[in-house]
């Protein structure tokens, strides 16, 4: 059931939260209007948005898209380990937009997706989702988009720091601590494929 307060609870009411928003606009959606339809609500989805667009075909495939994405989720991540609710996006990213179509497309075809992962979610282990572990998964965060500029280099990799951060975002989003061990599990083999591919 969605929150009384409109905060998403699960990734399919964040893909929903974001084609209302898509579908308010006219031709394009900025990252800043994107990020705004989760704006003072939890720190959950605003972690999960960048990190789905990274990840979906046909958007996360576009050149740049993940350093973008892992751009905009340093800084968010950042800001919310110094106590900001409401990150500050500069103009540079903010602005930066994609076609309607394109983002409704990448709606269509994460929807199964998200029902798929939705049926895994439920509220266990909180406390590792809560509170102080709150912060250091935003640190982790940071850490798994530094990843994206340099996954890019290989075509499809930026997925791998791209899907940790989802399932962090979730975990945080749902309450699941189950779900975060499995992003800091995911988000630790990333680590170490990423500098098996570099340096092969």
């Amino acid at each position: 059931m969605p929150a009384t307060d409109g905060s998403p609870q699960n990734l399919e009411e964040v893909v929903d939260q974001l084609e209302t928003k898509v579908e308010q606009e006219d031709e394009t959606l900025t990252v800043r209007e994107a990020l705004d339809a989760f704006d003072g609500r939890t720190f959950g989805p605003l972690l999960v948005l960048p990190a789905l667009i990274a990840l979906i075909p046909p958007i996360g495939m576009i050149p740049f898209v993940p350093t973008i994405m892992g751009s905009i989720i340093i800084l968010i991540s950042s800001q919310y380990m110094l106590g900001r609710t409401h990150p500050w996006v500069p103009a540079v990213l903010g602005e930066r937009s994609v076609k309607k179509k394109k983002v409704l497309e990448a709606v269509d075809r994460s929807r199964p997706w998200a029902k798929w992962v939705d049926g895994f979610l439920g509220s266990r282990l909180q406390v590792l989702v809560e509170g102080p572990m709150e912060h250091v998964i935003a640190g982790l965060c940071v850490l798994l988009a530094l990843m994206m500029p340099m996954a890019e280099l290989i075509p499809g990799l930026a997925a791998v720091p791209a899907a940790a951060i989802l399932f962090l975002g979730l975990a945080i989003t749902a309450r699941d601590g189950l779900l975060g061990l499995l992003g800091i599990t995911l988000a630790t083999g990333g680590f170490g494929y990423l500098i098996y591919k570099l340096m092969t």
